[in-house]
């Protein structure tokens, strides 16, 4: 029982474990509700179209209280399903042909082969909790190797920067902060900057980055930097959004009232710049190979990029060896920062 009481029901192999409720007879009532959502599944995979098996995934992310990014990411990933497929195609009909034909045309309208993949683990997901075969997803897929890689060199993302500058100076925060600090898209959206909970340390020039469960890391901030945070902090500056728009508001550097709406900020920005400038490898994580790889061309350590980065490295090879028993400290993190300006 511990702090409370908590349902425990095994679904699709994996056990799952439902909310921490302060009577037994409300974890019951879960231990129900997950029974009945494992058991509708199976009941109606033979039949399932893809807009039922969405409905039984999104029904279990909630359940299984999973990450507002990762929420964010099937409903992305589902809206392409869902526009070529239609939500009532039957998923026991779906035909490799049919889905080398979606595959190719996704690759012809300019989408990465890292992002099919994508689509195609999200389509995987449908058949998976539908309990049908995955047959239909095996088709050849150019290699990773082959396409673009993921990353800019740095005079051509920060002239990026300066062309969105010159039309709207919050949306070139947004896009500095990835460039300038390589974090991630999550860790961006959970940074706030009210008086109490303020993830900037204005004094000190400090950032603090929250990684989910694990301690926070905290980036140095050279005055480049601090310029792109300060105006985050100016209300003059930020997006007008109607009073009560969920939208907009919140307390974080971005906005939106949630982590989700904030993540769902982010993704409309880095898109619609992509379009405008015709950069389809625009995206934060992009940023972050670039913050990454320029640091690492300026001749700084592996492991004051492991730390700036939030990496263990904790994989094995000479490298997470050494990262294991080297401490980087304020001042190596201070002027390794300060190496992307010179």
């Amino acid at each position: 029982m511990g702090d409370g009481w908590r349902a425990t029901v095994r679904i699709e192999g994996a056990l799952h474990k439902g909310k921490t409720r302060a009577t037994q007879r409300e974890a019951s009532k879960d231990a129900k509700d997950l029974q009945k959502l494992r058991d509708e599944g199976q009941a109606e995979g033979i039949n399932a179209t893809l807009g039922d098996a969405i409905k039984h995934v999104m029904r279990l992310c909630e359940l299984q209280r999973r990450r507002p990014a990762t929420v964010a990411w099937y409903h992305k990933q589902f809206a392409i399903l869902k526009a070529e497929f239609g939500e009532e195609q039957k998923l026991r009909l779906l035909t490799k042909p049919r889905v080398q034909e979606f595959v190719t045309k996704r690759l012809r309208d300019g989408a990465g082969p890292r992002t099919v993949r994508h689509d195609l683990q999200a389509l995987r997901r449908l058949l998976y909790v539908s309990e049908l075969s995955e047959a239909p997803l095996n088709v050849p897929l150019p290699n990773l190797e082959e396409s673009a890689p993921d990353v800019f060199e740095w005079k051509d993302a920060t002239k990026i920067l300066e062309r969105v500058r010159k039309v709207d100076e919050f949306e070139w925060a947004v896009l500095a902060l990835f460039l300038y600090t390589g974090v991630r898209r999550a860790e961006a959206a959970r940074m706030r900057i009210v008086d109490d909970e303020n993830d900037i340390d204005w004094g000190r020039k400090l950032l603090h980055v929250k990684i989910g469960k694990r301690r926070p890391r905290t980036l140095p901030c050279p005055d480049q930097l601090m310029e792109v945070l300060s105006v985050f902090n100016d209300n003059s500056k930020r997006p007008k959004f109607e009073e009560g728009d969920e939208d907009g508001g919140g307390d974080g550097l971005f906005p939106g009232t949630t982590e989700a709406r904030r993540t769902g900020y982010v993704r409309r920005v880095f898109e619609r710049w992509a379009a405008k400038l015709k950069q389809p490898k625009l995206h934060p994580h992009t940023m972050r190979h670039t913050f990454g790889s320029e640091l690492a061309r300026k001749g700084v350590s592996v492991s004051t990029i492991a730390t700036l980065m939030g990496h263990s490295l904790a994989a094995g090879g000479a490298n997470a060896i050494t990262h294991l028993y080297i401490q980087v400290h304020g001042p190596e993190l201070r002027a390794a920062m300060q190496r992307l300006w010179e």
